[in-house]
């Protein structure tokens, strides 16, 4: 296995950073929707704390770590298991960068998300039960 050196913090603060910002410009009504949640976002969820994200929400998140994380950990020899505690290690770095975050984070999806969650489920509920 190669020597273990990969500095992903940076990469790290740019995903989020770009993740956080689009949070504005995000529109609820076109997301794509679907049958569930993907691996890789229920295990971001999980450990970010942001189990209440809508799934699309959280994937444009979740798999540009997951990208990262992937390419970084490929160490380039045929020992598997190295290359996933290799992606262990990064991944648990890239959530405590993340998580001393959350309360922004929270607050950006209070601020930009909720409220369109609660639209559509007055809208809903209009549609449905005529109220």
């Amino acid at each position: 296995m190669l020597p273990f050196t990969p500095d992903i913090d940076a990469e790290v603060d740019a995903i989020v950073a770009a993740w956080t910002t689009g949070l504005s410009i995000w529109q609820l009504e076109s997301a794509e929707g679907g049958s569930g949640i993907c691996r890789v976002c229920l295990r971001y969820a999980a450990e970010l704390q942001l189990d209440e994200v809508p799934h699309d929400l959280l994937h444009l998140l979740a798999a540009p770590l997951e990208s990262l994380i992937t390419t970084r950990a490929d160490t380039g020899d045929d020992s598997p298991l190295g290359d996933l505690a290799v992606a262990e290690v990064l991944r648990r770095r890239a959530i405590g960068r993340i998580l001393p975050r959350h309360s922004v984070i929270t607050w950006a999806v209070e601020a930009y998300v909720e409220p369109q969650v609660r639209r559509l489920v007055a809208r809903l509920m209009e549609e449905t039960c005529g109220r």
